[in-house]
């Protein structure tokens, strides 16, 4: 095992150095979390004042490779992959939210992809000792010293075929320390299949939010499950019951992805502004 002292980044980051670093394979633990759920359901409402909710908002949203919605025939190009973590076993695991106060399609459009985001999607834990390494931030002007990998870093993990790259998030970053002239950390990362569209999954504040949850929810024995708990809110100005909301004459809203299993980008979704990177 050897380490390459660094590399140069490209484009506007030419001038960062990117360490190098080997993996001690010995103990690494890898393990995948299964997605909440495949598909989500979010119903809003058209308020005509007070608490009174004229028509219904609803979006419907699915990850194609988790189940089979359309009814495809296993010969299909878009039949779900089985060997995808995002697999749920063919059937449709429903996640539903219901907020009032989602009064405008963009809103019932926009909390419908980040409730997919976290929840429709698997991610993949690593877990392994490596040299603890130092590093400096270019395009951070406040940093004077050195420091070691924190949450939220991106790095990436070459893979066993020796030529493939993965990028991963850092979750934490602990250092062993042990009477040698080495100095080793524990180094745990997070990935999933949304990492490249987004450069992350999800922001460092949430994705922290997110793991406090993971960890709180394998703790809970009783009580609220996981998936209630996450999509619990609180709506002090409107409240309108479920059943009520369930019942309101449903608005028209157009499909945010693509849904013909004829084309090409079928499950892909739309552009949306204010949460899709500019291409």
């Amino acid at each position: 095992m050897c380490i390459r002292d660094s590399d140069n980044g490209v484009g506007a980051f030419s001038s960062q150095l990117i360490p190098h670093n080997f993996i001690d394979k010995e103990g690494a633990k890898r393990h995948i979390e299964p997605p909440e759920g495949n598909c989500v359901l979010v119903l809003g409402g058209v308020p005509v004042g007070g608490a009174q909710v004229a028509s219904q908002l609803t979006q419907f949203l699915f990850n194609p490779v988790s189940a089979n919605f359309f009814n495809l025939d296993s010969s299909h190009d878009h039949y779900p992959d089985s060997s995808s973590p995002d697999f749920m076993g063919g059937d449709a695991v429903p996640i539903v939210v219901i907020d009032a106060t989602l009064s405008k399609p963009e809103a019932v459009n926009w909390v419908g992809r980040r409730v997919f985001d976290y929840s429709c999607y698997a991610r993949e834990y690593w877990s392994f000792h490596a040299p603890m390494r130092f590093i400096v931030d270019t395009t951070d002007p406040y940093q004077t010293y050195p420091r070691r990998l924190r949450f939220g870093d991106v790095v990436e993990v070459l893979q066993d075929d020796g030529v493939t790259w993965r990028t991963f998030l850092v979750v934490r970053c602990s250092p062993s320390y042990q009477q040698d002239g080495f100095q080793f950390a524990r180094y745990e990362l997070v990935t999933s299949s949304v990492i490249q569209r987004f450069g992350m999954p999800v922001g460092m504040f949430d994705l922290f939010v997110l793991e406090k949850w993971r960890r709180k929810a394998l703790r809970r024995e009783s009580g609220r499950s996981f998936r209630s708990q996450f999509l619990r809110t609180a709506n002090r100005k409107v409240e309108v019951g479920a059943s009520s909301m369930v019942m309101s004459p449903a608005m028209q809203m157009g499909p945010i992805q693509e849904i013909d299993p004829d084309e090409a980008t079928f499950g892909t979704f739309n552009f949306m502004p204010d949460y899709d990177p500019v291409p």
